[in-house]
Order: C-alpha cells, then sequence, then structure tokens
C-alpha cells in the first residue's frame, strides 16, 4: 500500500465521476490521488510524514474550472458538420438542432450562468410567454458539453452564483424566469468541473475526484447539497488544495 503525501478525511466528496457518487476520503502522492474511499480504508496509506486534514463532515468538490468562450453557431464550418436549419419554425427548434449536432460531433457550449442572472432580468420584458432561454438542461440531455464560466472580471467570478442562478432561474432582484427550465444540481456542478476539464481536452487528469487524476478540490463552508437553493452563491469556499497542496485555507 503507496503511502500518500496528503490525506483527506471525514469529509462528504462529491467525486463529480460519471455516476456522481460520494466517498468520505481521498488520499494524494506527487500531486495526483492514488485512492479514495471511506475514512477507515484511506487511513492504510497515512504514514508518519504524510499530513491528515480532517474535513470535519464538510463538501469537498473538484476545483472549478471557469471555461468561458463565446462560442457561436455560425462558426460550424460547412460539410457533414453544417447546421440544417430549413425545417425550423422557431428559436427554440433551432437551438433543440444546433445541440443535438453539438452533441454528436462534440463539440461543448460555454454560457455565463453568473451573466445569465443579470440578462435573464434584462430580457423578460421582452419575451413571450414560454419563450425559451437558456435551456441548458436540455442542450445536456440532447448531448451538448455545456461547461460553466463567468466572463469575468465582466461579471461575478463566484462560481456558486451561477450554480443558484441555474437551479432556481431567479435573479439577482429576485425574477423568476421560466422556473421549468431550472437544471439539476449535479448538472450544475458538472457544468463547473468535469465539463470545463472537457472544453480544456483535459478531462481525462482533471474535472472530477478519481483515481489517477491531479488533487485539484476545493471545500465548501456549507453543504451545498442539503442548503436552500437560493442561498448557494452564499456559500464560500474555506479550503483551496493545488496539486496536492494546500494553498488557501480560511
Amino acid at each position: 500500500m503507496a503511502t500518500a503525501d496528503l490525506v483527506l478525511q471525514n469529509g462528504k466528496v462529491a467525486t463529480v465521476d460519471k455516476d456522481f457518487r460520494f466517498c468520505e476520503a481521498v488520499a494524494v502522492k506527487d500531486g495526483w490521488i492514488i485512492d479514495l474511499g471511506t475514512t477507515e480504508e484511506m487511513a492504510e496509506h497515512v504514514g508518519p510524514e504524510t499530513r491528515v486534514i480532517d474535513l470535519e463532515g464538510r463538501v469537498m468538490l473538484p476545483a472549478a474550472n471557469d471555461a468561458h468562450l463565446h462560442a457561436t453557431l455560425t462558426g460550424l464550418r460547412m460539410g457533414e458538420g453544417a447546421l440544417d436549419v430549413g425545417a425550423t419554425q422557431s428559436l427554440a427548434e433551432l437551438k433543440g438542432v444546433a445541440a443535438k449536432r453539438m452533441g454528436r460531433f462534440g463539440i461543448g457550449c460555454s454560457p455565463q450562468p453568473i451573466a445569465a442572472n443579470i440578462v435573464a432580468g434584462m430580457n423578460a420584458p421582452r419575451m413571450t410567454a414560454g419563450e425559451e432561454l437558456f435551456n441548458w438542461g436540455a442542450y445536456m440531455k440532447a448531448g451538448c458539453w455545456i461547461s460553466g464560466g463567468s466572463d469575468s472580471p465582466c461579471f461575478d467570478f463566484n462560481w456558486r452564483s451561477g450554480v443558484q442562478f441555474a437551479v432556481t432561474r431567479t435573479t439577482a432582484a429576485g425574477q423568476a424566469i421560466r422556473p421549468d427550465l431550472a437544471m439539476s444540481l449535479e448538472d450544475a456542478i458538472r457544468m463547473y468541473t468535469i465539463h470545463g476539464a472537457y472544453q480544456e481536452h483535459m478531462e481525462h487528469v482533471r474535472g472530477a475526484i478519481e483515481t489517477g487524476k491531479l488533487a485539484d478540490f476545493q471545500v465548501l463552508g456549507r453543504d451545498i447539497f442539503t442548503c436552500p437553493a437560493g442561498e448557494i452563491g452564499q456559500i464560500p469556499v474555506v479550503m483551496t488544495i493545488c496539486g496536492g497542496r494546500v494553498v488557501y485555507q480560511a
């Protein structure tokens, strides 16, 4: 059994793997994840020089990937990848066709949910009943990788604010914009973690807490899975770990 440089234990570790599994502890060596499981199991990796961090039940997630990119459908090349919108009758239909085509060719899209928090309120007076706006959950179901960005410094760098809008569809001014289009919390977290890594072609290295990936984590000061959705944006990050090193601690 390899001796770890760092073991984080007694936590609520959201791996954000394909099954969105949870575990209690993670073992790290030379900046890479070497094992994960229960606190008892990871104790086997503890040696005299191992740093052990007690997470005290806190949520630990993969580090956030801010994957801002001004994606546009007009950039699709002609040929097999050309977008045929001749039969569409509405903007919503056009978006659906685009999402399916993007999913087929592995093309991602990087919206800014934090910016949408403001833009949605600005557009609300101009929207007709039932008009679609920011239907990211549907795009994911169509196979399109949606990765969240902040457009910082134009908008807030706080990714939790973006998640809050994505799952509540409520603007900072308290206005609900098509709450029926809200994303699941798990998909909103994927947007800022593994999907951001995918957009960088780095999903094999980062974006999820799995054996063989970089030990890049963030520890939250409140449980994002149980707190009221309208308070997610206020959750602080109390610890940041980069390459197995604690680089920030509140």
